[in-house]
């Protein structure tokens, strides 16, 4: 299911190219999830479909099997699974019965190709809008299986009709239920485009809408195509729609085949959920977010006009951007920006945020826009740069709203309407060219002498975290031999160099202050008459706790413990002697133990420290009697000092 789109700038889709790595995910991983989508059944059947076959029987042998789709799922029981052979089957298949099916066929073919698939196609409008090919009120699942909405007709006059959808999933009932897509293509139907254009609800390849129920669609290793080879333009890969309709794509394309450029990648709206991972989204518009939830995880993001719009006006509209790469703006036709950001009524509030992320725009239209006093734009090692850079406009730009950026990279702003745009160069952002591979390929890359390398927060970075391309999200790609994250969607990989082991931490001159102290603090013990009076002197002359002393070699985290000193007795267990606790009665031979009471803990930098010690810990006063303090520093790489000690003694205060 690759595919390599070029658009007129020369934007490329780059899933063909081995960007993203993955597309096949493990046969067991996915029989698992399909599994879980699937009731228990003790009495499942497997019925058999063939375009040889007769609707005269229960289809339970594949010597004698159905001839269309219908009468397989009129037959069938809940659990059961179609078996559906090559071949196109021309009709409408329809599950409204409480039966939880799946449909397994023999492949899927590509985006472009339907050869040696099996193909469930709708049927073809007579007068009006295509006919869905599918449509699932109780979800099911659907494997190595192609399925294409059939065409619209106007007949000659009128407005042009809509293809129809490939599969429908719209839930009737209060349920909690799924559909899986595996290995699956799906396509709408062709617009035709005999007439004025009409403007009606769009085409979608899969659409799902939770109604009274909840609706969650899973898409594995499969690709969706909402626009036929007309480009219809408004129609939709995949939609989805209101509170409790949920969709996950994993290692899927959204928009390919012949006319990518005709639809928009995904659309989610009315409190809608959907998360993108490891997949290509190619369209018009990239994605479209209107009162809902997308989340795009290591992801392509292709769109030919624009590649994202947020649009809130009484709910939130919020996008997660992580570790992905978003170009759009490659026709360069309309002033839109390429991710915009906007509110419009009252209560709705629209808002991105993007970890580690490459934005790039070749329209009239900044890269990033906010528009409206409730939208907002956070980027966090991620890069907004516009090109070709002989076009007037901005990396960002706020007419209303505000966007901040920290270890970022971008060199133009607008700031309008009372909008704000973190300024370029402060703080840890940077400005210039990101000295990306090949733009005229869409390949957003790094090169090796990029400004950017190594310049992103670690704190944003979690240890097992990979980059778009897979490789590992923190390496040391300046060869100091200090791994760090890069700005943007890509980690410079194969620079590391060979590098010694770093010295461990050293401790030098540790000391206290006072040898002899007593906690800081009234004692709990009253005295009275003479004995109050020479207590009250005594406290006089006794000092209130102590400071440890210290020098440390590198920045450490110090930890000091205390031990209190008390007797003991030797004992000699396997051949080695040890001091343990004296028993009544069991006194000899004597030695001298120390008894762990607590520990003091901070990160210090390099050089004179000092840590304060009121002789308390966790709350309570040390008594008094003789202890030992021992500190040792621990620093980034988890290298530890030699062990330092120094003795002192607790009195009464």
């Amino acid at each position: 299911m690759a595919a390599s789109v070029v658009g007129p700038t020369g934007l490329r889709s780059r899933r063909g190219a081995g960007i993203i790595p993955g597309m096949h995910r493990g046969l067991a991983a996915i029989a698992v999830t399909a599994a879980l989508a699937l009731p228990a059944s003790a009495a499942a059947e497997t019925r058999y479909v063939d375009t040889g076959g007769a609707d005269i029987s229960a289809c339970t042998n594949s010597g004698a099997p159905c001839k269309t789709v219908n009468h397989a799922v009129a037959v069938a029981s809940d659990g059961d699974t179609i078996q559906i052979a090559a071949g196109t089957y021309a009709e409408a298949a329809t599950v409204t019965t409480n039966a939880v099916l799946t449909f397994v066929g023999a492949g899927s073919g590509t985006a472009a190709d339907a050869s040696g698939s099996t193909l469930i196609r709708g049927p073809d409008g007579v007068v009006d809008q295509g006919k869905p090919a599918l449509e699932l009120e109780r979800g099911g699942t659907l494997r190595s299986i192609r399925v294409r909405g059939g065409d619209g007709d106007n007949g000659g006059g009128g407005f042009d009709e809509f293809g129809g959808d490939g599969i429908r999933f719209t839930p009737t009932e209060a349920a909690q239920l799924e559909l899986v897509l595996d290995r699956t293509v799906v396509l709408a139907g062709n617009r035709d485009p005999g007439g004025p254009a009409l403007i009606e609800e769009p085409v979608s390849a899969v659409t799902v809408k939770s109604g009274p129920a909840q609706a969650s669609l899973s898409v594995l290793d499969s690709a969706l195509v909402g626009a036929g080879s007309n480009g219809d333009a408004g129609a939709q890969n995949l939609r989805v729609e209101e509170a409790g309709a949920r969709a996950e794509v994993i290692d899927s394309e959204l928009g390919a085949g012949p006319s990518p450029g005709g639809s928009t990648g995904t659309s989610v709206r009315k409190g809608a959920e959907v998360t993108i991972r490891s997949s290509q989204l190619i369209g018009s518009i990239g994605a479209i977010v209107a009162e809902g939830s997308l989340i795009v995880e290591r992801s392509e993001i292709l769109g030919l006009i624009a590649a994202m719009r947020l649009q809130a006006n009484t709910s939130p509209a919020t996008v997660s951007v992580i570790d992905s790469q978003v170009a759009g703006g490659g026709l360069g036709i309309f002033e839109l920006p390429g991710v915009s950001v906007g509110t419009s009524g009252a209560g709705g509030t629209a808002s991105m945020t993007a970890r580690g992320s490459t934005f790039a725009g070749a329209g009239t239209g900044a890269v990033i826009a906010t528009e409206g006093n409730a939208a907002s734009v956070d980027l966090r090692n991620s890069i907004a740069w516009h090109f070709p850079e002989e076009v007037p406009t901005a990396d960002l730009e706020a007419a209303g709203g505000a966007i901040t950026a920290q270890h970022s990279s971008f060199t133009t702003r607008v700031e309008k309407e009372g909008g704000t745009v973190t300024p370029p160069g402060s703080g840890a952002n940077l400005v210039g060219d990101p000295q990306f591979v090949d733009v005229a390929a869409g390949n957003f890359a790094l090169q090796a002498t990029s400004p950017l390398i190594d310049r992103g927060d670690p704190s944003l970075v979690a240890p097992s975290q990979l980059d778009l391309a897979g490789n590992p999200r923190s390496l040391d790609g300046n060869r100091d031999c200090l791994a760090a994250p890069d700005i943007g969607a890509f980690e410079l990989a194969g620079q590391a160099a060979t590098c010694l082991a770093d010295d461990p931490p050293s401790v030098s001159g540790f000391r206290v202050t006072n040898k002899v102290f007593a906690p800081k603090g009234k004692s709990t013990k009253r005295k009275r008459g003479r004995a109050a009076v020479s207590a009250k002197r005594k406290r006089r002359r006794v000092k209130r706790g102590t400071t440890f002393l210290y020098r440390l070699s590198e920045p450490a985290r110090v930890r000091i413990t205390i031990e209190r000193k008390a007797r003991g007795r030797k004992v000699r267990r396997r051949g080695k002697t040890r001091c343990v606790r004296p028993r009544r009665g069991k006194t000899k031979p004597r030695c001298v133990r120390f008894i762990k009471v607590g520990s003091l803990s901070a990160q210090k930098q390099a050089g004179r420290r000092s840590t304060r010690f009121s002789g308390r810990l966790r709350g309570k006063r040390l008594r008094p009697g003789r202890y030992r303090a021992t500190i040792v520093a621990t620093d980034a790489a988890g290298q530890r000092s030699r062990p330092r000690r120094v003795a002192f003694r607790v009195v009464r205060g």
